[in-house]
């Protein structure tokens, strides 16, 4: 229980022409951001101007079928560990089949999933982050006092 304190989920509900189908995606834990950071910090990355980055194709792709192996964990209400039969198996197995399981979805669907999960990610921060001068001098101050106490 206290490992899903803070995370939030977005259900993805997308029309298609066999119907509908909703993903759910969720917030990452720190040790799934951190399997995350390894691929990003292992990119490839390519010079567009002096000073100006960004990554390879291919390394952006990896980038996010990685956020979304991690992230992604319902598909209409289901768990994906169930659809693809890998409930018992270690977690590195369970990521490798929603990668391989996403690396067959078109490229549109993945980067409207990318983009809902960016979306995701960019709520929570927003809803943890101080929301004025006041509640960041809150913050301080309890950082402050916690340090006192020890």
């Amino acid at each position: 229980l206290i490992t899903g304190l803070g995370r939030k989920t977005k259900i993805v509900p997308l029309d298609t022409p066999d119907g509908n189908i909703a993903f759910t995606l969720r917030t990452l834990k720190a040790f799934e951001q951190n399997c995350l950071s390894q691929v990003v910090e292992n990119a490839k990355r390519i010079e567009f101007s002096p000073g100006s980055y960004g990554f390879t194709p291919t390394s952006l792709y990896d980038i996010k079928l990685e956020a979304l192996s991690h992230s992604l964990f319902l598909v209409d209400g289901q768990s994906v560990d169930v659809i693809l039969g890998t409930v018992n198996f270690e977690y590195e197995e369970q990521v490798s089949a929603k990668r391989d399981l996403l690396s067959e979805m078109d490229s549109a669907l993945i980067n409207h999933l990318f983009s809902q999960y960016e979306v995701l990610s960019q709520e929570v921060h927003d809803g943890y982050a101080p929301k004025n001068a006041i509640e960041a001098e809150e913050v301080v101050d309890a950082i402050r006092k916690s340090g006192e106490d020890s």
